[in-house]
Parts: structure tokens; C-alpha cells; sequence
């Protein structure tokens, strides 16, 4: 995402687009973050809990999908035996 803000920064947003589509929600989620650290008592709010939550949910239903669909064989989606997961499973025995 950051590499997506750095490209609208120089106004190419259909690259921007293209690396990731919600990059556009981090500078209201950056804006949100200082004005709640200005103001806790915003922070209170449950809409601003729901809000965020779902924010967290449909960022990392992008990342997931994005990285299933569109890059399963590019890192980090590249399973390596060598892992540790690797070595886990294996002295698991399955």
C-alpha cells in the first residue's frame, strides 16, 4: 500500500489502482488515527469501532484474495518446504 499512496502522490492513480485498489483509505484511516490520539474520547464511540473493525476486515479480504488469486506463485504465497511450518508438518507426520 505504501508503494500505491507514493504513486497517487505523483498522480498516477490507475498504477496506484493497480498495485492496490483501497489505498485510498489510508489517508482517512491515518487522518482518524491522529484525531483520536487529539481526542480519546472519540475513540469511544461505537461507530467508530464498527467502522473500524470492518475497515481491518475488508483490507485484509483484499490482501488474502489478492494474494491467492493473483499471485499464488510469487512470494510470500510460495510454500517452501524449508520453512518452519515445513518442518512442523513434517516431524507432525502429514
Amino acid at each position: 500500500m505504501t508503494r500505491a499512496n507514493l504513486l497517487a502522490l505523483s498522480f498516477r492513480f490507475g498504477e496506484a489502482f493497480a498495485m492496490h485498489p483501497l489505498f485510498f483509505l489510508s489517508v482517512p484511516a491515518a487522518a482518524a488515527a491522529v484525531a483520536f490520539t487529539a481526542r480519546p474520547d472519540w475513540a469511544m464511540k461505537r461507530w467508530v469501532s464498527v467502522v473500524s473493525i470492518a475497515l481491518v476486515v475488508v483490507l485484509f479480504g483484499v490482501y488474502i484474495y489478492r494474494m491467492v488469486v493473483m499471485y499464488p506463485e510469487v512470494e510470500p504465497m510460495v510454500y517452501r518446504y524449508q520453512s518452519l511450518f515445513g518442518l512442523f508438518r513434517r516431524w507432525l507426520g502429514f
